[in-house]
């Protein structure tokens, strides 16, 4: 999708320059409820392109042609090694992005962590909203990874309980563990290495995961 498209797509005007993020958000989120899968005439695909528009127009200049471009790489290597190596990739640990199975719930829950909202997530995990269900189509991202990058121990250590896997990589392979040192978070660092520890005692950790 092209910016242009983006902008015709959320109803912005294409000739005004760059709208402001509170523009894109406005408009993103009116259109979000009329075409909610949820919602009597809603869509799923319509739900899907309207929410790719909104995170093509707030990503910072570049981001998304980035992550685009590591996403189509991390796909030929995976696919070469897995030609090479007989499938050695575990497919769970491989960015699936937007899942044909993800519900409302868990795109939800996304948004939720993405804005770095709380108590909204804790509602959503509390109703079952599933932590890994849906892992963003753009960079490969879940949940988990967004909370750490905020360094939100309280909402890491919740998500951990509801299920989310520490194991899973994005488009470039970094796991939660490598975000949190990216970004100095060192208190959720430390909380991700004592469940993982705890993991690996209590049984083998999935295949081809790293510390």
């Amino acid at each position: 999708m092209k910016r242009r498209e983006a902008l015709l797509l959320l109803g912005l005007d294409a000739e005004e320059g760059v709208p402001g993020k509170s523009s894109v958000r406005a408009a993103y989120h009116r259109l979000a409820r009329v075409h909610h899968p949820d919602r009597a005439g809603g869509s799923a695909d319509r739900f899907r392109a309207v929410h790719e528009a909104y995170e093509l127009l707030v990503a910072a200049p570049g981001e998304v042609e980035d992550a685009a471009a590591a996403a189509a790489a991390a796909a030929a290597a995976a696919a070469a090694a897995a030609a090479a190596a007989g499938s050695r990739w575990d497919d769970a640990e491989m960015p699936g992005a937007a899942h044909s199975d993800w519900t409302a719930d868990d795109w939800e829950l996304y948004v939720a962590t993405w804005n770095d909202d709380t108590p909204k997530a804790l509602r959503l995990l509390a109703r079952g909203a599933r932590p890994d269900g849906y892992q963003n189509d753009q960079w490969g991202g879940t949940c988990l990874m967004l909370a750490v990058q905020h360094g939100n121990v309280e909402l890491v250590a919740a998500l951990l309980r509801h299920g989310a896997s520490p194991f899973r990589r994005d488009s470039r392979r970094k796991t939660a563990s490598q975000w949190a040192k990216r970004r100095h978070k060192i208190e959720v660092a430390r909380l991700l290495r004592r469940w993982i520890l705890g993991h690996f005692r209590a049984g083998a950790p999935p295949t081809g995961s790293k510390l």
